[in-house]
């Protein structure tokens, strides 16, 4: 199997696996150091994405919605273009 068909199984079998865990099977099971950045670029490439699960996005912009309360617009910004992308 080429290493690229590993990685690309893995992630179909848990997508729910964060890049430092699938660089750590990749390493245990192959022998081959990868950087997390590395391995996300290359399934990205491939297809991949990641999406912040709804219960992050909804505690997230409650955060926000607190936070600018306090006046802070630098605050508010952040958090506006964190819930965008």
């Amino acid at each position: 199997m080429t290493y690229e068909a590993f990685l690309i199984q893995t992630v179909e079998a848990e997508p729910a696996i964060t890049m430092p865990e699938l660089a750590a099977r990749l390493l245990d099971e192959h022998g081959i150091v990868a950087a997390p950045a590395m391995l996300s670029r290359f399934l990205y490439r491939r297809g991949f994405t990641y999406q912040k699960p709804s219960w992050w996005r909804r505690a997230h912009a409650s955060m926000c919605m607190r936070s600018a309360g306090l006046g802070t617009p630098s605050v508010s910004l952040a958090c506006a273009s964190s819930l965008t992308g």
